[in-house]
């Protein structure tokens, strides 16, 4: 099964870091995103009109920048990505 979730991120949110167990794409609609790897820092910038494959596996977070950004992510079978616990919540504001 394939389900498609238009989502908003407000602006200025750094997402918590976390892996997605399965495939995953995205597209942006509107405003952008900064998509961090962690392990090696490597960082890439989506902007609307934008589409991207998820880290599998492979511990990530998002930065949307000064606009809220609506993307469409799709979630195969609806399983949810795996949060990495880092002690601390979303950051708005920064």
């Amino acid at each position: 099964m394939l389900t498609v979730l238009r989502m908003t991120i407000p602006a200025d949110t750094t997402l918590p870091w976390h892996t997605h167990p399965m495939p995953n794409a995205a597209d942006i609609l509107s405003g952008q995103i900064t998509v961090e790897e962690r392990a090696t820092g490597r960082k890439r910038v989506i902007r609307a009109g934008q589409a991207f494959n998820e880290s599998v596996d492979y511990v990530h977070r998002g930065h949307t920048g000064p606009e809220s950004t609506v993307c469409h992510s799709d979630l195969r079978r609806r399983r949810r990505a795996v949060a990495v616990d880092t002690g601390r919540s979303p950051e708005h504001g920064h």
